[in-house]
């Protein structure tokens, strides 16, 4: 009996490790395509130098979107190393936000061909936010009531992850009347701010509270 109780047990940790890893995939391929994105206009040799400047628009949303989805992809692996379980619930959500980040490719290229248009911008914080509220859903669903997750995660950790989760996506949603107010350019370095705040919210997970100091 305890014989095939571990069977299942191993049965049901390879059928988890199956939705890291291709979740992993799917977000490795998403972050090669921004690349591929980037585009030379046929030109003569000699205009090669000022090609290449004149793309700096794609090599801005490239940067943007390379640490979108890297940060994503962040908060989803530490996501899952506390992550003990699974069921149908956990497989969609992930399902819907790996849906969202395969689709930032195509707004990251929006956004590098008419960046300076506020349509564009706002399409672009349109998409990854809503790929920041899948990521956060999907860890509130497995973290309520420690539903999927270890017992042992104490709730601090899981107000900070959840935090994290959200940063992104509401700063992406409160840029949207700068871009249409200012530029889109001053969203865009706003985007880049909510990096430095997800940083943060990082070490802040990794400090004891001031209760396990005995403050």
């Amino acid at each position: 009996m305890k014989q095939g109780q571990a069977s299942q047990e191993e049965q049901e940790k390879l059928a988890l490790e199956r939705i890291i890893f291709f979740s992993d995939a799917v977000m490795a391929i998403a972050i090669t395509l921004l690349a591929i994105d980037i585009r030379l206009p046929q030109i003569p040799g000699e205009a090669l130098p000022a090609a290449l400047l004149d793309l700096w628009p794609c090599y801005l949303s490239f940067a943007i979107s390379f640490l979108v989805i890297g940060s994503y992809w962040w908060v989803h692996h530490r996501a899952f190393r506390t992550v003990r379980r699974y069921d149908e619930g956990l497989i969609w959500l992930n399902l819907l936000f790996l849906l969202c980040v395969a689709f930032l490719p195509f707004a990251s290229a929006v956004l590098g061909e008419h960046g300076d248009e506020p349509v564009a911008a706002t399409f672009y914080a349109l998409c990854v936010a809503a790929t920041g509220l899948a990521e956060a859903t999907l860890w509130t669903y497995a973290s309520r009531g420690h539903r999927l997750i270890e017992t042992d995660v104490p709730q601090r950790a899981i107000r900070l992850a959840s935090m994290r989760a959200l940063t992104p996506p509401a700063l992406f949603l409160l840029s949207i009347p700068l871009i249409w107010l200012a530029s889109p350019y001053v969203a865009m370095v706003c985007w880049l701010g909510s990096f430095l705040v997800t940083g943060a919210l990082r070490r802040a997970e990794h400090r004891p509270s001031q209760r396990s100091r005995g403050v």
